[in-house]
């Protein structure tokens, strides 16, 4: 039913083919990686998810960053091998790439659905976002959901080692 994820969203083994052609597609190769969904508008933080993960690189500097979804909004730094600009993808790379990240991540102001975080949820993938308006609706799992504060990018860092320490 609409709104709602597409039944091809659902956890995958990670020799996939679905799953190697999408990380091939972003360029993500080989490395762990964290995935943003959707437009980077002001709302959804984009300056403190990126704060958040050089912070995180510290510790874990093989993983990477991968945003995806339409051009526009907050600008990202200059390409580099860990913050990877993976543009428009489509449904079948998406699926991928939800299927074999770390973990969503998607601190947004406002939501009237969050479409991503039922995504990750149906690809069986963790997600990190704030406990407003819509998301918490959609959340089925307490145990695959990190909240973060809105606008805090060492809450949002920290987050990212959770996920981490949690299986």
């Amino acid at each position: 039913a609409y709104p709602g994820p597409d039944p091809d969203f659902q956890p995958r083994s990670s020799d996939s083919d679905v799953i190697r052609h999408a990380r091939t597609k972003v360029g993500v190769g080989d490395h762990p990686f964290f995935l943003f969904v959707g437009k980077r508008s002001p709302r959804r933080h984009v300056p403190e998810i990126l704060a958040a993960f050089r912070s995180h690189l510290r510790v874990s500097p093989e993983h990477r960053l991968v945003f995806v979804g339409p051009a526009g909004g907050t600008p990202l730094p200059d390409p580099d091998d860990r913050i990877i600009d993976g543009g428009h993808v489509d449904e079948a790379i998406l699926h991928g790439l939800m299927a074999t990240t770390l973990a969503v991540v998607y601190p947004s102001d406002w939501e009237g659905f969050g479409l991503p975080v039922v995504e990750a949820m149906a690809s069986g993938t963790p997600c990190i976002s704030t406990d407003v308006t819509g998301i918490p609706e959609v959340i089925a799992d307490g145990d695959t959901w990190w909240v973060v504060r809105q606008g805090d990018a060492l809450d949002l860092a920290d987050a990212l080692q959770r996920v981490l320490a949690q299986p």
